[in-house]
């Protein structure tokens, strides 16, 4: 059995995100990165399960949708099973590997700083996501 059916067939019983993180990033993306979702039809998207509607995304949007599958992706453990859904989340987005691990390199290069207002007006502590007032000018 390939990994990638096992993980969809444990992913089909088992939360892979945190609902608690799913909601923070619900509240924050909601009707910016994606068109109209519910609170819950989100949670099972992040989760990738079955939606009640066809989840898009906003035009413009995949560089941030990228920034945030980082972000959620570092939450997962283990790693392999981080990788995986990661994988699928960008595919059921419509982004391919190849610009999500571009823009992944970039984001590392920068050594943790994110230029993205994504998760800027709130935080989340399972996100170690660096504020505003923290970032230096220069």
């Amino acid at each position: 059995m390939s990994d990638c059916i096992m993980f969809k067939d444990t992913s089909a019983w088992m939360d892979t995100v945190d609902l608690a993180l799913c909601l923070f990033i619900y509240e924050v993306c909601k009707d910016r990165q994606f068109y109209h979702l519910s609170g819950s039809d989100f949670v099972n998207f992040m989760n990738l399960k079955p939606t009640s509607r066809a989840v898009t995304v906003r035009p413009k949007e995949n560089l941030r949708i990228c920034y945030m599958v980082l972000s959620v992706s570092l939450t997962i453990k283990p790693r392999e099973r981080a990788r995986q859904w990661a994988e699928e989340f960008l595919q059921s987005c419509g982004i391919s590997k190849s610009y999500y691990d571009k823009h992944r390199n970039v984001r590392r290069k920068a050594q943790g700083y994110m230029p993205d207002e994504l998760f800027q007006r709130r935080s989340h502590p399972r996100l170690s996501l660096k504020s505003s007032s923290n970032r230096s000018v220069g």
